[in-house]
């Protein structure tokens, strides 16, 4: 007792006990935590009425977040399923718990629509103004003229400001440049909406930080090409970007490395580590099996590997999957073969400029095969690239030369029409160049599907070359893959689709009729054939 009032003593008045121990509570409150805890205590501010089930996913999200807030890393993107918070955990709890301890940080917000930008500013606005957190961080308050519900200003010059993306950026900066959801899905097939959203992270966000070096950017998104934001900003050698991902639905093998990317001191009591056995889901009391079917089945295989499971291509390739090409043996030479071609996909107008296209060719063989007494087919060569006319025409040339085709295989179109004039005249005098020009009556999506059912008879081959592997994986990702994805596979569709229709090629379950093409070599190159898909 004697003590106690030792203790008391000291203490002037019981006033002054009081304001004491309202410090001592006070500065207990102000300490921010981890941003994990931080989430969970706001929760309520902006959902009272939905109950927050936190789930391992989040802590693994929250401890990357964390890191990136800290500085740990400043380059940070999170590919993760919709509905995953990803967007309330960067773009409203991420700035509210950074300001507890740095109220003058300067966050631009950049979103596919305005809208979404506005909407998450609101939701910030009104937990940096809420009871709860202005009893524990009375500090950060908002300036009188300047809180608008997507930008507004604490009174120590920090900053939340809510830009749609592509929207005009120029003469703003700020520390942190956080990218949610850059794109609309229901674009993303485009290659110029890809390439757009692209060129202006190029040419007009990554330059958007007060400082370079030490601010950061976070990309929130989910996949829907491999050249999608995501996929351009990894290809960048020269920037340490830290990829963070999580499966719905898991296919045996992380998405992250926890250690590696932002060290597990601080983070080693967390269960942050992907490690579910293939087919485990991400967060079954929220999307069970019957929910997490229904998506895909909405979704279909495109969707559903991209959105849901961060892999832009479903496993084994896409509309043509890798098990549709027939490899030829390594110890075996080449067959001989009767027919040669080459089939092209032009490309140079200033259209095809601005959509990423490519010119593209490949080189085919037909060959009897003994073993399965029918006519097969072998691609020989492939080559693409975003060249002009001049640089088209030698490629076409020396194609010509080198493997002496039976004929070329050219659409009807600008590039395509000066190509076959040129390839024309060439042949005067000399070997004769045959042609054959078409104009295809259905979409790239269409010929290839078409196209699948004479492949999937295994009677399309690959020579075991390095270009052969390439040429496989670049089909396999069409429709999602980048854009010399999408000519290349034109070039393979239509040369299956030209000898299907000339019954030189077929599945092995058609009739083969005479297998015969009697007339292609005899076509000259005015003869135009309409419709050679239908």
């Amino acid at each position: 007792m004697a003590g106690r009032k030792l203790k008391r003593d000291r203490i002037r008045s019981e006033k002054q006990f009081r304001a004491l121990m309202l410090a001592i509570n006070a500065k207990e409150l102000s300490q921010p935590g981890s941003f994990a805890q931080f989430c969970k205590d706001a929760w309520h501010v902006n959902e009272p009425q939905t109950e927050l089930i936190w789930n391992w996913h989040l802590d693994a999200m929250a401890a990357y977040i964390e890191a990136y807030a800290l500085r740990t890393i400043n380059r940070l993107i999170l590919n993760v399923p919709p509905g995953s918070l990803k967007s309330m955990m960067v773009a409203v709890f991420m700035p509210a718990w950074v300001w507890t301890w740095d109220d003058s940080r300067r966050f631009i917000n950049l979103t596919n629509e305005i809208g979404l930008g506005t909407r998450d500013s609101r939701r910030m606005r009104d937990i940096v103004k809420s009871e709860w957190y202005q009893a524990r961080w009375p500090h950060v308050q908002l300036s009188v003229d300047q809180k608008e519900k997507s930008n507004f200003e604490n009174t120590n010059k920090g900053f939340r400001m809510a830009i749609g993306f592509g929207g005009n950026i120029s003469g703003k900066r700020g520390t942190d440049l956080l990218i949610d959801d850059p794109i609309d899905t229901k674009k993303a097939f485009s290659d110029a909406e890809i390439a757009t959203v692209n060129d202006t992270y190029d040419q007009a966000v990554s330059s958007r930080l007060n400082d370079l070096t030490k601010d950061g950017i976070i990309v929130i998104m989910q996949r829907t090409r491999t050249n999608d934001l995501t996929g351009h900003l990894l290809a960048k050698t020269e920037q340490n970007w830290v990829h963070f991902k999580i499966a719905m639905e898991s296919e045996g093998v992380g998405g992250y490395d926890p250690q590696r990317d932002i060290g597990t001191l601080l983070y080693a009591s967390l269960p942050i580590s992907d490690n579910r056995k293939n087919g485990e889901l991400m967060f079954p009391e929220r999307f069970p099996e019957s929910v997490v079917k229904g998506l895909k089945e909405d979704l279909g295989d495109y969707g559903t590997a991209g959105q849901l499971n961060q892999r832009p291509v479903p496993l084994g390739g896409g509309i043509i999957k890798d098990e549709y090409w027939t490899w030829w043996p390594e110890d075996t030479p080449l067959p001989i073969r009767e027919h040669v071609f080459v089939s092209w996909d032009t490309a140079f107008t200033d259209r095809d400029v601005k959509s990423a296209s490519y010119s593209a060719a490949t080189v085919w063989g037909i060959f009897w095969h003994e073993q399965k007494q029918r006519h097969c087919m072998m691609v020989l060569s492939m080559w693409y690239g975003r060249v002009s006319y001049p640089d088209l025409r030698a490629k076409a040339m020396f194609m010509t030369e080198h493997y002496e085709p039976d004929c070329h295989l050219i659409e009807k179109k600008a590039s395509g029409s000066s190509l076959v004039q040129d390839l024309k005249r060439a042949g005067s005098g000399r070997r004769r160049v045959r042609l054959r020009t078409y104009r295809p009556d259905r979409d790239k999506v269409s010929r290839a599907n078409t196209a699948t059912a004479v492949m999937a008879g295994g009677v399309v081959y690959v020579p075991p070359r390095k270009w052969a592997r390439e040429l496989v994986r670049l089909v396999g990702l069409f429709p999602a893959g980048p854009p010399e994805s999408s000519d290349v596979t034109d070039t393979v569709t239509q040369a299956v689709l030209y000898l299907k229709k000339g019954l030189w090629v077929s599945h092995p379950d058609d009739d083969d009729l005479s297998n015969r093409m009697a007339e292609v070599h005899d076509e000259d190159y005015h003869e135009e054939t309409e419709g050679m898909y239908g």
